[in-house]
């Protein structure tokens, strides 16, 4: 099974009555990624990882009855910081802020991402939230996006159908608004060599 459910997330009102229930399931491998199909409500779910966006408009009740997709789980598949051998910085959508601020490779070639970063937030945000979520949130004002765009980065989502990239120039389609189609999920965003320091 691709999917586990993990429950429901339930909000309360002033005299403790719930009033938004959402549910959460926990996609398990990227092999199984049509995990944006609608759900029996007939709604979208919604892709969460470090939550630290999706989790406050649960709070505030923008997301009344929606069902979230945790990829938090793919970690190992969707984290981290490589140089591929032609030279392009790849990083995947699952590291966090003070990963990317913190990882030798962005130190060493793109200080400027890690120093971009590394100014989101307080220390707990940038321990939770992931620069996929970042990009991914459709706010062109996010703390990476702008230099992101500078370095020309290059985001790579996958589908059942298979893999396509984007430059991010093309990404944003309007405020909250990206160019990822329901069943794709973004699985790396590339920085250009000639764009690396």
């Amino acid at each position: 099974c691709a999917m586990r459910a993990m429950g429901i997330i339930r909000r309360l009102d002033e005299l403790g009555r719930v009033v938004i229930p959402v549910e959460m399931r926990r996609m398990l491998d990227l092999a199984h990624i049509p995990l944006h199909a609608a759900d029996r409500t007939g709604l979208t779910p919604l892709v969460i990882a470090g939550g630290t966006d999706v989790l406050i408009k649960v709070r505030e009740g923008k997301l009344a009855g929606c069902s979230l997709v945790s990829i938090h789980g793919l970690g190992e598949e969707l984290s981290g910081v490589t140089q591929a051998s032609g030279g392009d910085i790849e990083i995947g959508p699952l590291t966090t802020f003070r990963g990317v601020a913190s990882d030798p490779v962005i130190r060493r070639c793109i200080p400027v991402l890690g120093e971009a970063v590394d100014q989101a937030g307080g220390p707990q945000l940038r321990a939770a939230g992931t620069i996929g979520g970042n990009v991914c949130n459709g706010i062109t004002s996010a703390d990476s996006a702008s230099t992101l765009m500078a370095l020309g980065a290059v985001l790579r989502v996958r589908s059942p159908r298979g893999e396509r990239e984007v430059p991010i120039a093309q990404w944003y389609k309007g405020v909250g608004k990206v160019d990822l189609a329901h069943e794709e999920l973004l699985v790396k965003i590339v920085i250009p060599r000639a764009n690396c320091e």
